[in-house]
Formats: C-alpha cells, structure tokens, sequence
C-alpha cells in the first residue's frame, strides 16, 4: 500500500493529476480509513460501556456488603450512628 501511495504522489507530481485508477484507490482507502476509525470508535465505546457496568457492579456490591455489616439501621441506631461517627 505504502508503495502505491509513493505511486500516486509521483503521478501527480509528474501530471498534476490522477488516472481513473488512482482515484478509485484513494476512495478505496479513504473509505477504508473511516471504517477502522468507525469501528476503533464503536469498540471503545464498548469497552467504556462495560468498565463502566463494572464499576457500578462492584460500587453496587460494596454497599450492600457496608449495609449488611452496619446491620438494620432502625435496630440499632447508636451502635450505626457510632460507626459513622467514629466511636
């Protein structure tokens, strides 16, 4: 590819234009280009979306593991008040 691309930089050099060919390579490639870019987007976005159900997953867990450690609030109301506080 690389080689083709010097290719088209000599031909317009030479002619100041591109034949029929090299323009359907240059659309070739550029559509090429933004499909990887398209798809590179959407796997990043994939990745984002699952960390980030991840980090909810595992936010999720660790209150409800703090919850079930501090115990029913209404039951023992200093015993958790002194936890917060730090007594």
């Amino acid at each position: 590819m690389l080689r083709a691309t010097d290719g088209l930089c000599v031909q317009m050099a030479e002619t100041g234009r591109l034949d029929r060919g090299a323009e359907v390579f240059i659309r070739l490639l550029t559509e090429t280009l933004e499909s990887d870019r398209r798809i590179r987007s959407a796997r990043q976005r994939a990745i984002s979306e699952a960390l980030s159900d991840r980090f909810a997953q595992t936010v999720r867990k660790d209150v409800r593991e703090a919850l079930h450690q501090i115990g029913p609030l209404d039951a023992q109301p200093q015993k958790a008040r002194s936890r917060f506080q730090g007594d």
